[in-house]
């Protein structure tokens, strides 16, 4: 492995290692199927490849295999692959990739991304309602769209108006390297408590602010409506739940 070391204005630093050189490749967007007869009649699916070489136009102009990345190491799989614009992949209609939404910001940490509403469309090379990692991002729906990049995570779920349910980050090829799976957010109910027998008792909740309440106090067959956490409620013999229902007003 080759060695360099850098000269700043100050100090040269120590001897390093190179980086692995990547050959020169292209990305192409196709669609791919097994047999002759899928890929014509519109039930193939789609496939990201890499070729040898750097601004190859389209899959005429490859001269040597597919691959899986941009090392040139895996070669793709075997099968029927095409370019054409009338050759669908998506069955007949439709976007070649598949939408999903995403946050506008981002983060370096990706469960800071979690719970954020996600307001921008985006799309994946995935079979999945969802990219999971080594799917390619795109900036539209079509066939030949630019990969889509971005620093550090963003939230992510199925359609626009929600809240982020997982978090992911792409390489500046597009490609997704990790994706982060948000931990369900803390269920709150409404819990109607009543002392049964008039005797005074206490009771205690964690409440919407996290923090478990000491201070429950009833007596005299007294009725009391609290928000707490799910199955926080600790109470004494005379309380009980009369009721409970999901949410807190």
């Amino acid at each position: 492995m080759a060695n360099y070391r850098k000269q700043t204005a100050t100090t040269l630093e120590a001897s390093t290692a190179c980086p692995t050189c990547l050959p020169d490749s292209t990305q192409l967007s196709l669609c791919y199927a097994t047999t002759e007869n899928a890929l014509c009649c519109a039930t193939s699916t789609s496939a990201v490849v890499f070729v040898a070489g750097l601004n190859v136009a389209n899959l005429a102009s490859v001269t040597g295999l597919l691959y899986t990345t941009n090392t040139l190491q895996t070669q793709a799989a075997a099968g029927f692959y095409s370019d054409d614009q009338a050759i669908s992949c998506s069955g007949g209609g439709g976007s070649f990739y598949q939408s999903f939404a995403l946050t506008t910001g981002t983060n370096a940490v990706g469960s800071n991304m979690c719970d954020v509403v996600c307001n921008v469309t985006l799309y994946h090379s995935g079979t999945g309602t969802l990219p999971q990692a080594g799917d390619y991002i795109y900036q539209t729906g079509s066939q030949n769209a630019s990969p889509a990049t971005f620093t550090n995570f963003k939230g992510i779920r199925a359609t626009t108006g929600g809240n982020s349910i997982q978090a992911m980050n792409v390489n500046n090829l597009g490609q997704v390297t990790s994706i982060v799976i948000c931990s369900p957010p803390p269920e709150y109910v409404t819990y109607v408590l009543q002392n049964g027998n008039g005797q005074d008792s206490t009771y205690s909740f964690i409440n919407a602010g996290g923090v478990r309440d000491n201070t429950g106090f009833l007596s005299n067959y007294e009725e009391q409506i609290i928000c707490a956490l799910k199955d926080s409620v600790q109470m004494d013999g005379s309380i009980y739940i009369s009721s409970e229902s999901p949410g807190c007003n």
